[in-house]
């Protein structure tokens, strides 16, 4: 049963309803897949402070951060605008256009993304350096996509006279809530990364087939990222956080901050005078918790985000589930964001079950069997009570989806939820149709079972594509020119420690033990 007064509002305002924003991960390689031994390219402007371009974990690994837009065409524009700035720069390298990664050298040789020698950019590289030393750094190669979601005023305002904070809060934590439930769903409709090369788990027991010389696949599933094998971590996986109120995900997530991890405590803080991790607890930062959908709230210079949530509430959610899509020069289509907006908006308007252990357990298991089996019609996933055919609850989750795509498309012509909630439904209905499926084909009939000359095919195809003379805007080109030097000069006046990195790191962690 969905909330009726909540979707009257999404239907009042549409795709105004929503505001959104994309993060994406990329890694750069030369032009036979190698990883890039360059340094961030100086006219990208500053990693540390270029707010729509940076780096993630390793100086090689791109990261574009889109700004907010309460349209699909803008955000998507924006996005491809960033792309040319990127390509702009770039000389004899690609952007692989896969989660998985490309040829890796030895955990050691992988490059560390660097922020400079002020506090907040040495403890940036020592939280990547800890990243290493608790999952290795072949992991955090793996690249994907972040979408940034909120309602916009106009919905919120339509809903909550007062106390819109809190009540908003609430709300963001009920779509949590259904998202985990839920989020199979995502990984069934985007998961693209059924295959990877086999340096990628050199020394690693793995149940993969081979499927060439140079990759493993797995047969029946779609993403190698989401899986076991992939971004994944059981440990993490132990943690049981719940979003039953803000106050558990907080009390849960400082525990989780705060009590000592024997193996961690041992590698300790410091390594010859250096520091090698930013705590010995089981995180040493909020966004080390691998979860599928996480609260967010904007912070101020050297907050903590528990912090900001704790003051001032949920301001958006960020869904992290999502592997690049390999068919757009992008990562992602039109037709997966409008998706995206008429999933979530269904977890909002849904009331959820409260979480417990138990449903964590099976969300995880759902999650795992999904991503190594999704492409079996036989397959049966958990929905709390019993083991039921993926495709038969699918198909139920659907028919909500398009009555909430018929009611955000009641002012637009074009029918973009419609059509968008159909077209993922055909990949339901026939595996077939899904990009995982035509993935594998295409490597096997177009490249001889070579995944590594497919991807290099499609970046020398999107290389191409973005620095075709009539795509690029000269005019917005020159403003993020004049954005990265800014964000230089930010870089430069901010490039100081004014105190000892320890003492900053005290001050830091003791936030979360104050809270």
């Amino acid at each position: 049963m969905m909330n009726q007064k909540k979707l009257n509002a999404l239907g009042e305002f549409g795709e105004k309803s929503f505001l959104v924003g994309i993060e994406k991960e990329a890694l750069r390689t030369d032009y036979k897949g190698f990883l890039s031994k360059e340094k961030h390219p100086e006219c990208l402007g500053s990693t540390l402070t270029n707010k729509n371009i940076t780096t993630d974990f390793s100086e090689a690994q791109i990261e574009l951060v889109s700004d907010t837009y309460n349209s699909v065409d803008e955000l998507v524009s924006n996005l491809d605008h960033l792309h040319n700035i990127v390509y702009s720069c770039l000389e004899n390298e690609y952007l692989w256009p896969y989660s998985m990664p490309s040829k890796l050298p030895k955990d050691s040789d992988i490059p560390i993304a660097q922020f400079g020698k002020s506090n907040i950019g040495v403890a940036k590289n020592v939280y990547r350096k800890g990243l290493v030393l608790r999952y290795g750094a072949k992991m955090q190669m793996i690249s994907g996509i972040h979408f940034n979601f909120s309602f916009s005023p106009l919905v919120i305002n339509k809903l909550f006279d007062s106390n819109k904070v809190k009540y908003m809060s609430k709300e963001y934590l009920n779509l949590i809530r259904n998202y985990k439930n839920f989020s199979w769903l995502i990984t069934y409709l985007f998961g693209f990364s059924p295959i990877c090369n086999k340096d990628f788990l050199s020394g690693r027991y793995n149940n993969l087939k081979e499927f060439s010389e140079e990759c493993f696949y797995i047969p029946s599933g779609l993403s190698i990222r989401q899986g076991p094998l992939g971004y994944q971590s059981n440990l993490q996986n132990s943690i049981m956080i719940n979003h039953n109120s803000l106050k558990n995900y907080i009390e849960g997530m400082k525990k989780a901050l705060t009590d000592n991890y024997p193996p961690y405590e041992k590698i300790g803080i410091f390594h010859n005078d250096q520091p090698i991790q930013l705590s010995t607890s089981l995180l040493q930062i909020e966004n080390e918790y691998y979860s599928s959908i996480r609260p967010k709230q904007p912070i101020k210079t050297g907050e903590r985000p528990l912090i900001a949530l704790k003051e001032r509430g949920i301001k958006y959610v960020e869904v992290r589930g999502i592997d690049i899509n390999p068919f757009s020069p992008i990562g992602i289509t039109k037709e997966q964001i409008y998706f995206l907006q008429v999933f979530l908006s269904w977890c909002f308007c849904k009331k959820s079950e409260k979480e417990s252990s138990q449903s964590i357990i099976n969300n995880n298991n759902n999650m795992n069997l999904v991503s190594q089996f999704g492409l079996d019609d036989n397959l049966k996933i958990n929905n709390g009570v019993d083991l039921v055919s993926i495709n038969g609850i699918s198909t139920r989750i659907f028919d909500d989806l398009i009555k909430i795509a018929q009611v955000l498309d009641a002012k637009n012509e074009k029918k973009f939820y419609q059509t968008s909630v159909l077209n993922h439904l055909k990949k339901v209905q026939n595996k077939k149709r899904h990009e995982s499926f035509i993935l594998k084909q295409k490597i096997e009939k177009e490249f001889n079972g070579s995944s590594e000359k497919l991807f290099l095919s499609l970046a020398s195809d999107y290389k191409n594509y973005f620095l075709n003379e009539l795509h690029v805007d000269s005019k917005l080109l020159k403003n993020y020119q004049n954005i990265a030097k800014k964000s230089l000069n930010e870089f430069e006046k901010s490039n100081v420690s004014d105190e000892e990195f320890i003492n900053f790191l005290k001050k830091y962690n003791s936030q979360i033990t104050r809270l």
